[in-house]
């Protein structure tokens, strides 16, 4: 079966939904921080409340489009140690983002947050918007948001996309139909392995 992963942000405080929701999934992907200054108020119950129930977790920051030093700093300095077991993620759309368009932004982002904890922040980014990151094929694996059924279902749908300059997606955003649902070409090891040593292998960069 296809790995299910779902990410959250402040839109889904820790209800018993959110937990049902938690449960169902492999991975859990939370949003904590935006610009320099916005910090997801329950990120850490979130956080907690996945790993107590053996979930694979990843952390994200929403690019403001600011400097990409002082917003890599925040996020690094929010997550502390908490972001140790954890994939990161950078995630690079054009609502509420000043610099969208740039092609250099999201790996500044990344470079500053591998400088800090030796780990790379990946990039999220919608299908039509990859060649705003293709410069982070070589060493990031790619989070791809589209949605050509957007069903409120984890029937995964045909994937139409191209991904070019990288081989395939990492991880597939196919719905945000009741909650945001991606599945990945990643195995738990692998994501492990992304998580904790920062690896990039041919594995978690293909499609199984």
């Amino acid at each position: 079966m296809p790995m299910r992963i779902i990410d959250i942000s402040s839109y889904q405080a820790l209800t018993e939904a959110t937990k049902a929701y938690i449960r169902e999934a492999d991975a859990v992907i939370i949003k904590v921080t935006q610009g320099t200054s916005y910090v997801n108020p329950y990120w850490k119950q979130q956080l907690s409340y996945a790993v107590s129930n053996g979930k694979l977790t990843g952390l994200y920051h929403y690019a403001a489009g600011g400097s990409a030093t002082a917003e890599a700093n925040f996020f690094v300095s929010t997550i502390g140690p908490f972001g140790r077991n954890c994939l990161l993620f950078i995630d690079w759309e054009s609502g509420s983002n000043r610099s969208w368009g740039s092609t250099t932004w999201a790996l500044r982002f990344s470079n500053i947050v591998y400088a800090l904890t030796n780990k790379r922040a990946h990039p999220y980014v919608a299908a039509s918007s990859i060649g705003q990151v293709a410069n982070m094929a070589s060493n990031h694996v790619l989070w791809i948001a589209g949605y050509p059924v957007n069903a409120n279902s984890w029937t995964v749908p045909h994937f139409p996309y191209s991904v070019s300059p990288w081989k395939s997606y990492a991880l597939w955003q196919f719905t945000s139909n009741g909650i945001d649902r991606s599945t990945s070409n990643l195995t738990a090891a692998q994501w492990v392995a992304l998580a904790t040593n920062n690896e990039t292998s041919s594995a978690a960069t293909s499609r199984t």
